[in-house]
């Protein structure tokens, strides 16, 4: 950082956070690759969140993603044709339908190291906890200014 003024700082920072954010991008890019290559960025997002929280209804998978709802909906058709997601009747609604991870996708996210541990956090696991905190701590802040909070984050 060539300009220590606080202008030069947020630059700094916001030039970080964008190679941050490519980082990030290209790691799931790779991930939904290693699945299928036909499966989108968006597809393999909504497969690690369901991974992670088992089935929900589309819509509510679209507000834990923050996406649109159309698309949950244009990336549904790939992810059942390739046989990682199905619609199953919500056990709590019959009336409602889940959106469940197939036997042959919850196989790949056990298996599978680029589907189960994230580049980030292989690279992560070598930081000093103390670093690792600090930095947590001031993405809360950061998150907090739009109103982020630890629940929404918890998928």
């Amino acid at each position: 950082m060539e300009d220590d003024t606080a202008q030069g700082a947020v630059s700094y920072v916001e030039k970080q956070m964008t190679m941050f954010a490519r980082t990030v991008r290209a790691s799931i890019r790779e991930a939904a690759t290693a699945v299928d290559s036909a499966l989108t960025s968006s597809g393999y997002k909504l497969l690690r969140l369901i991974s992670r929280c088992g089935p929900m209804q589309a819509s509510a998978t679209a507000d834990a993603l923050g996406v649109d709802r159309s698309v949950v909906s244009r990336d549904l058709p790939l992810l059942e044709t390739l046989g990682l997601l199905e619609r199953r009747a919500d056990t709590r609604d019959g009336r409602a339908r889940v959106l469940a991870l197939t036997p042959r996708a919850e196989q790949l996210f056990l298996t599978t190291p680029a589907l189960s541990d994230t580049h980030l956090h292989n690279a992560l696991l070598d930081w000093p906890t103390a670093d690792l905190i600090q930095l947590g701590t001031y993405m809360e802040k950061l998150n907090a200014f739009r109103g982020i909070t630890r629940a929404d984050v918890q998928t």
